[in-house]
């Protein structure tokens, strides 16, 4: 969410592609662009609206599409060796530094904890405040290209978060660079391209998902009362049905009751949907065999962010 600013701490240049000489005709090819809720190519039709993007799960679901490989049972029978895809779903918005910092600290203990059931293990990260990014680990912090990347250590995973935590004090989303005017990010979207990130048959599949405030449905437009502004692509249904069609486990950290001062109000319930139930439907926890931690008592030193990601891991590993 956003809060009052200090300056800035430094100055993002690697989010541009490059500067100078010719550049081609914008496409929407590639994952980053089917998922950056804007109209790349101005063909007037954004994102998963783009028939170039339906090569991508995120937006064949939108299709009815599911792909046969994603959806392979996982066997009950005998010693358990399916592959573990994770991909962590981090809140970059301004108040969530200290966070970011916390998982920092920890993913080396989270990375050995997953590795330890099997070493068939691949992390993957998705980063969101308004708009949302597929983050590439083959390409350097805070690059806006490529694909969702899996990583190749801890100390790759640390890097990035590095930037990310750095990035916080800019108040802006990671795409668009539009500045953060509302309480609210965009879970929702960010959870939906974190199904895009790679997953292998029959694996293990966890999304941890950090954030601080509450989400927007489509057709919510966020940060758009200052002009421009994000058109959220999915709502809350949707994002529920991807999760439990593809067999996702959702651990998620995120506060509950009324939000924390955002620099533009409070949230009334930054729980819903995530700690409790929303429009009458399951948590996403709840929904898909995961688990809710509030964040507040991560933060007061209560709860071990690193001790519990690693429980659950062990706990949902290889499980119904």
């Amino acid at each position: 969410m956003v809060r009052a600013l200090a300056p800035a701490l430094f100055v993002i240049g690697v989010l541009v592609t490059g500067c100078g000489g010719s550049h081609p005709t914008p496409t929407e090819a590639d994952m980053a662009a089917c998922t950056n809720n804007r109209d790349d190519d101005n063909d007037g039709l954004v994102d998963c609206h783009d028939s170039d993007c339906a090569v991508f799960q995120v937006c064949r679901h939108d299709a009815g599409v599911l792909d046969a490989d994603l959806d392979a049972p996982m066997s009950d029978a005998g010693p358990c060796s399916a592959p573990l895809d994770i991909v962590l779903v981090v809140d970059v918005s301004t108040s969530m530094a200290s966070d970011i910092a916390a998982i920092r600290a920890g993913i080396g203990s989270v990375w050995d904890a997953a590795h330890a059931l099997t070493e068939d293990t691949q992390i993957s990260m998705v980063v969101f405040v308004d708009d949302v990014l597929a983050v590439d680990a083959s390409q350097p912090p805070l690059s806006t290209g490529g694909h969702c990347v899996p990583f190749a250590s801890a100390s790759d995973i640390e890097t990035h978060l590095v930037a990310w935590q750095m990035f916080c004090a800019t108040n802006q989303s990671p795409v668009s660079h539009i500045q953060n005017h509302d309480c609210a990010e965009n879970s929702l979207d960010a959870i939906m391209v974190a199904t895009a990130c790679p997953v292998r048959t029959g694996s293990t599949r966890v999304i941890l998902h950090v954030t601080d405030d509450t989400f927007a449905e489509r057709p919510a437009v966020l940060s758009g009362a200052f002009g421009g502004g994000v058109r959220v692509q999915f709502n809350f249904v949707e994002t529920l049905t991807m999760l439990t069609d593809h067999q996702y486990h959702v651990g998620v950290f995120a506060e509950t009751g009324v939000g924390d001062d955002c620099g533009a109000g409070r949230s009334p319930d930054v729980g819903r949907g995530f700690s409790g139930p929303y429009g009458g439907m399951l948590s996403l926890p709840d929904a898909t065999g995961g688990h809710f931690w509030d964040l507040r008592q991560v933060r007061a030193g209560n709860i071990d962010m690193t001790q519990t990601i690693g429980d659950f891991l062990r706990e949902v590993y290889c499980g119904p």
